[in-house]
């Protein structure tokens, strides 16, 4: 008979199903807080900004009191509570007030004060003073006007601003006297009256409610800004030598704004320190049911563009006010909205890729819709954004909006945050996974990558990492500076030549801008994400984004260690180092995988050892990693039955390894083991390139009805050892 030796190799792949949950966070708000319950008439709380936060802790509302007076109400466990109005005057027939703070202005990262402006009716004069912040003191108020004449009354407007050359500008101007309407310069020392000079003529105001801001620019000069209600235009001019003169022509923002000459102050602006860049918001049909809206623009320095609405067809839109994170860049507008004279709310929404695109609304009042009349926010600040309401003939009210805190970067938001998986397509957490780690931030530590099929040859897979904002202002991605690095990817766990494919960006928070995901090399062997659209990619405060892409291995893949890097908003983090393992290619050959056996008699035996057909096997490890070698026999078509001992009808196939002969161990006292139809080691911790000697032995049955030539097979397999 002739039996034949088939050797085999087996692959085995584990697979397992993955799934992430990512949940979203609603805000939530503190209840609203009392600032005064007692406060001025209606028109009084007119002008903006009126409202500074010098901390995270310690902020101040600037308004006009229940008596009259001007005053001002200071917080210092971040807006849970508010001092006493404490009078900036003791005149208590102050009609309105503007104020200023120091580091308002860009370049100013040390000043203290908050410089106010404000008229009074018994006299009819305008007067400046300031709140000295850090030891919460106002010195002497000083009339730096006192033109005769002069005739204002609750409708009329002023405004302060400091240039960038450190001069405080002042804008006054009343409907009594148009003539009057002036501008005054003061360079230093300007608790002197003799130092306020004029700095022009201002321009004349359509109606006594035209309102007028101004804002500085760069060169130490200023922007002087109108809402023209009679004519429908916002506008406004600039200052040249300093401040110290004016064009005659105003020029146009926008045009065709509808405005209400009852819900009045509907411009607001700030002021970017980083870029100078001003920031406007106006309302547009303010308490039109139905029709208003919010528009806004940003001026670069030397044009205006018009970016967009954060409110339209509106139900009604009675107020508003704009304010800057210094931290992030995102800017905020809040906004009165409801039913005139009753049930109005306060609401905000930001924007993270200057104004282009704006977050949904968030209510910010807690205690249900009243009249409330205006709203104010802090115009620039890296420590908070906190929210005043007007409620009419009562109360001026607070609430925290949000709480800044530097951006901080983190590769550890959850657990399995980096993820390999086999895959072509940019959709996050799909495929069938390679592995699968947890990141620290670290650097000096190393994880493995594990719980998959691990990296095979010439396979397409998808790199999933999330990182995540710990801290408490925005993050933003966009342009060259800002990368996310995959470290150590080709001559790596990739190969020596992998193919990069595309990137994406899981966009877990919902608010990216245009962006664009561009994956490209790096220093060689690194991957590098970037951002190159439009927009900006946004992780939020305590909120994460996904970054992932796609990469074919070569042949050459490797088990090697990488690690994530990013840069973004000129913030760095590096995770910790990460092992990914690859799929080592399990192989096994066979010499010479043959053997005849010949006529062998009944209860008689043959085997392949030097005294008999001298035809020892070897196994032979030709795959990628050290491989455990296992053996089975089975039974013939006939059927012979394979058994442990011959028998009727069955016969016994058995294997040697081990014995006392040379060269081979079992050409002298063999040991002989029986071969069953299950896997039994045959060689354990086989190197690559190790090979294992073997023999066979056959005994046929003892009787059987197949007497024609069989062929048995016998199996070796190799697995990964251990």
């Amino acid at each position: 008979m002739k039996l034949k030796y088939n050797p085999k190799n087996l692959l085995v792949i584990g697979f397992f199903l993955i799934f992430s949950l990512l949940i979203g966070r609603e805000k939530a708000f503190a209840a609203e807080v009392t600032i005064d319950s007692a406060v001025g008439a209606l028109d009084s709380q007119r002008i903006k900004p009126s409202m500074v936060w010098i901390s995270s802790t310690t902020g101040f509302k600037i308004y006009v009191d229940g008596g009259g007076t001007c005053a001002w109400s200071r917080t210092t466990d971040s807006g849970g509570s508010w001092n006493a109005a404490s009078n900036i005057t003791a005149q208590s027939d102050c009609l309105q007030i503007a104020v200023w703070y120091d580091r308002w202005t860009p370049g100013d990262t040390t000043g203290n004060i908050i410089h106010t402006l404000w008229a009074e009716s018994s006299g009819d004069d305008v007067y400046y003073d300031s709140i000295i912040t850090n030891v919460n003191s106002s010195p002497a108020e000083l009339a730096i006007d006192t033109s005769s004449g002069n005739s204002y009354a609750a409708a009329d407007n002023v405004t302060i601003t400091k240039a960038t050359d450190g001069a405080l500008i002042a804008g006054f101007c009343n409907g009594a006297l148009a003539a009057a309407c002036s501008v005054r310069r003061c360079a230093a020392t300007c608790t002197n009256a003799a130092n306020w000079i004029s700095a022009g003529t201002a321009p004349r105001l359509d109606i006594t409610n035209d309102y007028i801001i101004l804002l500085p620019i760069a060169s130490g000069n200023v922007m002087l800004l109108r809402d023209a209600i009679s004519a429908d235009v916002i506008q406004y001019k600039l200052s040249t030598v300093g401040g110290t003169s004016w064009p005659a022509a105003w020029i146009n923002i926008a045009s065709g704004v509808v405005d209400s000459t009852t819900y009045k102050e509907t411009v607001v602006g700030t002021v970017d320190k980083s870029t100078n860049n001003i920031y406007l918001a106006w309302g547009q049909n303010v308490a039109g049911a139905g029709t208003a809206r919010i528009d806004t623009g940003i001026f670069n320095g030397s044009a205006w563009t018009i970016t967009s609405s954060p409110v339209a067809a509106n139900n009604t839109l009675i107020a508003l006010d704009i304010g800057y994170d210094g931290l992030s860049g995102d800017v905020y507008t809040v906004y009165l909205s409801g039913t005139a004279g009753s049930a109005v709310e306060v609401y905000y929404r930001k924007s993270l890729d200057s104004m282009n695109t704006w977050t949904a609304a968030t209510r910010v009042n807690t205690a249900g819709g009243s009249d409330m009349r205006y709203v104010y926010l802090n115009g620039n600040s890296s420590d908070r954004i906190y929210a005043a309401y007007y409620r009419n003939a009562e109360a001026i009210l607070g609430n925290n909006i949000a709480s800044l805190t530097s951006p901080d970067i983190t590769w550890a938001p959850s657990a399995n945050n980096f993820s390999i998986y086999q895959s072509a397509a940019l959709t996050w957490g799909a495929g069938t996974l390679a592995c699968q780690g947890t990141l620290t931030d670290d650097n000096g530590e190393t994880i493995t990558c594990g719980g998959g099929t691990k990296i095979a040859n010439g396979t397409q897979y998808r790199v999933d990492a999330l990182l995540k904002n710990g801290g408490g202002t925005t993050v933003k991605m966009n342009g060259a500076s800002d990368y996310v690095d995959h470290v150590n990817v080709k001559a790596g766990w990739a190969g020596a030549t992998p193919t990069l494919g595309t990137c994406g960006f899981s966009d877990v928070g919902s608010d990216n801008g245009s962006t664009t995901c561009t994956a490209a090399w790096n220093s060689t062997n690194n991957v590098r994400i970037t951002n190159t659209g439009s927009g900006n990619v946004n992780i939020q405060a305590a909120a994460t984004e996904g970054f992932m892409y796609l990469i074919t291995s070569d042949t050459a893949a490797a088990s090697s260690t990488s690690y994530m890097n990013t840069s973004l908003d000129s913030i760095t983090e590096d995770s910790s180092k990460i092992t990914i393992p690859k799929y080592n290619i399990i192989s096994i050959t066979t010499a010479d995988a043959s053997v005849s056996y010949g006529i062998v008699g009944l209860g008689a035996n043959k085997d392949t050892t030097s005294g008999g057909l001298n035809d020892t096997q070897y196994a032979i490890n030709n795959g990628e990693t050290t491989e455990t070698f296992n053996i089975k026999g089975d039974s013939t078509p006939c059927p012979w039955i394979l058994s442990g001992s011959a028998g009727a009808g069955q016969y016994a196939h058995s294997f040697c390894i081990t014995g006392g002969g040379t060269p081979h161990l079992c050409d002298a006292s063999p040991v002989w083991a029986a071969l069953t139809t299950g896997y039994q080691e045959l060689k354990a911790n086989a190197a690559v390139g190790a090979s294992q000697p073997f023999d066979l032995r056959v005994t046929p049955p003892l009787s059987t009805a197949c007497y024609a030539s069989q062929s048995a097979n016998v199996t070796v397999q190799a697995v990964e050892y251990p």
